[in-house]
């Protein structure tokens, strides 16, 4: 077993996910958690193998491509369920 995650490390990944569109520095989620930056990285990167800007980078890459993912069914649904195209011609050619 691993050593415990500390309590912050969860709060601000709460924080992060809440708040992705959020700018966030370094310095203001640590002072929101109380903690130095410096200290708060080390947390995260034993936790998360990654310090915490770099995990907000990647919560926000996977909502992009959900998001991405969404557009393009949504779109797709609609080419599909309007008929507008057949393969890649347009329906009556």
């Amino acid at each position: 077993m691993g050593s415990p995650v500390h309590p912050a490390v969860g709060q601000a990944k709460r924080l992060l996910e809440s708040r992705l569109a959020y700018r966030w520095t370094l310095t203001e989620l640590a002072g929101g958690l109380h903690l130095a930056p410096g200290y708060l990285v080390r947390l995260f990167r034993s936790a998360a193998a990654r310090p915490p800007m770099a995990n907000l980078a990647q919560l926000r890459a996977e909502h992009a491509a959900t998001l991405l993912l969404q557009l393009h069914t949504d779109e797709l649904s609609v080419v599909q369920d309007g008929g507008v195209v057949t393969e890649v011609h347009p329906r009556g050619a």
